[in-house]
């Protein structure tokens, strides 16, 4: 019998899976490699029974013993990013596990996969990274993205989302991020945890790093935070696995083992500054300039 480490959205009964469940009845479990791993174990789960480790997500399931990968697959819509650099949608199959108690199946994803989300971890992390450092706006950074891009509004929301993410500002709960103790593991745990086992300094520099952001892509202070925090954790990244072209996913599947979660799972939108901002025409004060008193000597 062989045992494959995976990541789960949470414990059942935990406050996290409790608020996921309701929203998707079939939810995933996070595999700790990626694609090609993931369907190689699951093609040998033919001749021998390969457990995952994770329990049964099913509430009304008492059952603690670790799921069964099996040779089950359905197919995921995804976009990735192609060894060339370019963006494909495709459908790959993914495996499906199965709980030997109550016979429940759920998915079972790989690394570069986010629960709930169509574009894979890489696409998200290279279009962040190039809006942050280039002098293009959102339009023009998604046309930088060869093949099936996000729209700019998507981009948008991914922006604020990791933003958010990275400063330990979201709270997963039902279809909604709200504001308040995040439910996922704080980003200084992970940063902790990563400081423990590969590089010492790095919580000296992850408070540290402070990097620019040009003025013109931010009109409030909430929005400039969020893009700060979002290139911080791209470029943090980009030093601890300098050799990946996809250095947050490589933290993702490093992170998996110690906490059992997809880490550097993220909510498109929560607090995020609208793309317009309109005018609120209540609270604004009008300047009359025929009721200006005039300057000089009266």
């Amino acid at each position: 019998m062989r045992t494959v480490e995976v990541a789960v959205p949470a414990a059942p009964g935990t406050a996290w899976h409790q608020n996921l469940l309701p929203r998707r009845k079939k939810v995933p479990v996070t595999f700790q490699g990626n694609y090609d791993t993931l369907v190689e174990a699951a093609g040998k789960s033919k001749d021998e029974p390969i457990y995952i480790k994770a329990s049964c997500l099913n509430v009304k399931c008492a059952s603690t013993d670790p799921l069964r990968l099996k040779p089950w697959f359905v197919d995921r819509n995804a976009v990735l990013l192609s060894p060339t650099g370019d963006a494909i949608y495709e459908k790959k199959p993914v495996p499906l596990s199965v709980c030997e108690k109550c016979k429940r199946r759920f998915r079972v994803l790989p690394v570069e996969f986010l629960p709930y989300k169509t574009f894979s971890l890489p696409v998200i992390e290279k279009t962040c990274h190039l809006y942050c450092i280039s002098g293009h706006g959102l339009r023009k950074t998604v046309e930088q993205i060869p093949g099936v891009s996000p729209h700019y509004s998507t981009l948008h929301g991914w922006l604020g989302g990791i933003g958010e993410r990275a400063s330990d500002k979201i709270k997963i709960k039902t279809d909604k991020a709200i504001t308040g103790e995040p439910s996922l593991p704080p980003t200084a745990a992970l940063v902790a945890e990563t400081s423990k086992k590969q590089d010492l300094d790095l919580i000296d520099r992850w408070n540290k790093t402070d990097p620019p952001i040009a003025f013109w892509k931010y009109k409030t202070l909430i929005r400039k935070e969020g893009l700060k925090s979002c290139l911080r954790l791209l470029l943090i990244a980009i030093s601890l696995f300098q050799d990946s072209c996809s250095p947050l996913t490589m933290w993702e599947a490093f992170l998996i083992p110690s906490f059992n979660v997809p880490c550097w799972l993220f909510p498109s939108r929560a607090l995020v500054t609208p793309i317009q901002l309109t005018d609120d025409i209540e609270n604004m004060i009008i300047c009359n300039s025929d009721k200006t008193s005039k300057r000089g000597p009266p």
